[in-house]
Parts: C-alpha cells; sequence; structure tokens
C-alpha cells in the first residue's frame, strides 16, 4: 500500500490509516496495545457520549459507556481501564465520587482521568486537578478535535516509550 493510501480522517491533523495514526503527514507506529486502549466514558447525556464514542472508536480505541456515577463505579471496580473521561455532574453518583472511587478506593494514581464539566465558571479547576490529579479538564462545549488530542497524548504517553516509533 503506498503512503498514506486509504486513510480515515479525524478531527484536525490527526488520521489513522487502519494500522497507524498520521500526524501533520508524519506516520507513527502504535502497537495494538495503544491502540486499543480500554477507556470508560462516563456521561449521562445520550446524544454527548455517542459522539464521544463514536469518534473514539473512529481512532482506534475501544470504549465502555457509563450513563450515571453508579455504573461507572461499578465498571471500574470489575474492570481495567487505560483512561477515564467522566462528566461531573450525574445522577446516582457524580463525577467527585468517581474520581474519589478511583483515587481512594482503589487506590489508582496511575489511571489518567479526563473530567467533563458545564460549570466551567463555578468549578476551581485547578483544585480540581490537586485533589484528583487530573490530566485534564474539558468545559462543555469542548471540541471532539481537543478530546482526541488529549486522548491520545494520554494513551501515548501511558505506553512510551517503547510503544511509539517513527514509521519509515
Amino acid at each position: 500500500m503506498a503512503a498514506h493510501e486509504g486513510l480515515h480522517a479525524l478531527p484536525g491533523n490527526l488520521q489513522f490509516t487502519g494500522e497507524f495514526f498520521v500526524i501533520g503527514g508524519r506516520t507513527l507506529g502504535v502497537t495494538m496495545n495503544t491502540m486499543r486502549a480500554k477507556i470508560l466514558v462516563a456521561e449521562d447525556n445520550f446524544v454527548l457520549s455517542r459522539v464521544i464514542q463514536f469518534n473514539l472508536q473512529q481512532a482506534g480505541y475501544e470504549v465502555t459507556l457509563a450513563t450515571n456515577g453508579r455504573e461507572a463505579i461499578d465498571q471500574l471496580a470489575t474492570t481495567s481501564f487505560d483512561l477515564l473521561i467522566t462528566d461531573y455532574q450525574m445522577p446516582l453518583n457524580d463525577g467527585a465520587e468517581v474520581c474519589d472511587y478511583v483515587r481512594k478506593t482503589l487506590q489508582n494514581a496511575s489511571l489518567p482521568i479526563v473530567l467533563c464539566s458545564a460549570k466551567g465558571l463555578e468549578l476551581d479547576t485547578s483544585v480540581l486537578q490537586q485533589r484528583w490529579q487530573l490530566a485534564t479538564v474539558l468545559l462543555k462545549p469542548f471540541s471532539v478535535r481537543e478530546m482526541l488530542t488529549h486522548v491520545h497524548r494520554l494513551v501515548v504517553s501511558q505506553n512510551a516509550p517503547s510503544e511509539v516509533v517513527a514509521a519509515e
């Protein structure tokens, strides 16, 4: 196959060939371990959760959805994930309780957490980032491109340096 033939366009300058990510014309070799990183998305908004799921799957990630904080905690109790994307305000258990569960109950300091919130003006994001060692906070509405950029950076950094190499 010729270089960059059969690319699947993703937001921004990120593309996926089905085997490699191409960023700005540069091909990156990413192992299947990185490509199939398992991501838990905890979001009670049906449409937004499906948009996130679709875009992450298009980028090669394995996605599990939780429609509320209780489902997220149940998933985290039984399954190992490479990344957690959670809404801050959800029914049953909110994002704060989900983050507390990961950091205090599971004592998992290495799981990257991306917190999403529509309460950007009401939250002190720097305090939240410090409290739960958040990888990033995305304020709604956020761009899918921005989310994918953060996710890819976090997944690659979790698997670096041996997982990502320049391909010829």
